[in-house]
């Protein structure tokens, strides 16, 4: 898979030159800050003309750090850059005029009289500001600046407005709540401290469990006795949504062949089924129910979808960046899918 190609083909309308400006500490979007308003339309306005930082900056944003810090091998100059776009979206995180949507769900707050410029005759447009928070236009919105993590109140609030609304767009929420908190995650965080220091050597890619997690593999291993290759296949099958046969061998550096013994080790042994799943690009799966999704989804277990902090409601997909991305450093990733199986 081409990361950066995958990277503006979730992103797209999104501009992907703002996101390597970001990665290459350039000036872009990332750096610039302005004071936000409600409008009847949605989405906040601003009178800037600077192209400042703004929600779908957030989401783009975010979709990268958790990609580009998983995916990219070790040392590329983007997974180097993955801390500089983490840190200017924290930075802007910490504009107090920064207005973010929040959704379209009725409710009603305690503030002052709130008119947003262009709306002073329109009475029907009028709204409440409680700092934290606007309620206008039948919107609510939220000011991230101003909302602690001590202020479980405000949050909830926020949270509260995010609904599914569009479960066939790949990001279904109404409201930025879930990319704004998975921004501000300690999983987030321990991932963008991985992409720049790391024991995987230069090249390597955290997607190989015998180099991020070497560990889980021996323990995979001492538990079934199975060889190190059947260990490492199983450990990815376990954890990870993109794997692909012809992927996996690339990345695991396998042929053909040496992949199929591998897998018929697991089949052997009880541990996966060979069935071909539409869209899984696989023929070696774990037993249970699937998801199939929708492009640029893969298709995917059930099982695995709680590693990503997602879940399946009334059908739609419920991830916190929209695409089913790692919110954690994929050494942590591979020991918790371990983890779950090996405790039962």
């Amino acid at each position: 898979m081409d990361v950066f190609e995958e990277l503006k083909r979730i992103i797209t309308p999104f501009d992907s030159e703002q996101i390597d400006h970001a990665l290459a500490d350039r000036p872009s979007t990332f750096d610039v800050d302005a004071r936000w308003y409600s409008n009847h339309e949605g989405p906040p306005k601003t009178t800037s003309e600077r192209s400042p930082f703004h929600g779908d900056a957030l989401l783009a944003g975010m979709q990268a750090i958790c990609l580009l810090g998983s995916y990219l091998p070790v040392g590329d100059p983007r997974r180097l850059g993955v801390p500089r776009l983490h840190a200017k979206i924290l930075a802007r995180l910490g504009n107090p005029e920064l207005l973010l949507f929040g959704g379209s769900r009725g409710m009603k707050i305690e503030g002052k009289p709130y008119v947003a410029p262009g709306y002073q005759s329109n009475p029907s447009q009028h709204g409440v500001d409680s700092g934290a928070l606007v309620v206008a236009h039948g919107y609510v919105y939220f000011r991230p600046a101003r909302i602690p993590a001590t202020d479980t109140e405000n949050l909830a609030r926020a949270r509260d407005a995010a609904e599914l609304h569009f479960p066939m767009q790949t990001f279904p929420w109404s409201g930025l709540y879930h990319v704004w908190q998975a921004a501000l995650s300690p999983g987030v965080a321990a991932l963008v401290a991985r992409a720049v220091d790391t024991p995987v050597p230069s090249g390597g890619s955290e997607l190989d469990p015998r180099l991020s997690a070497p560990a889980v593999v021996d323990a995979i291993q001492a538990r079934h006795k199975l060889d190190r290759d059947a260990a490492t296949l199983y450990l990815q099958l376990l954890a990870l949504v993109d794997c692909g046969d012809a992927p996996t061998r690339e990345l695991n550096g396998w042929s053909q062949t040496k992949h199929k013994k591998a897998a018929a080790a697991l089949v052997s042994a009880g541990l996966v089924l060979e069935h071909k799943q539409p869209r899984a690009n696989r023929k070696f799966v774990l037993d249970g129910p699937w998801e199939q999704l929708f492009p640029p989804h893969p298709a995917v277990e059930q099982s695995k979808l709680a590693l990503y902090d997602a879940r399946m409601v009334n059908g739609a997909l419920a991830a916190p960046l929209g695409r089913v991305l790692p919110l954690q450093p994929l050494h942590e990733l591979f020991a918790a899918a371990w983890q779950r199986i090996a405790e039962r």
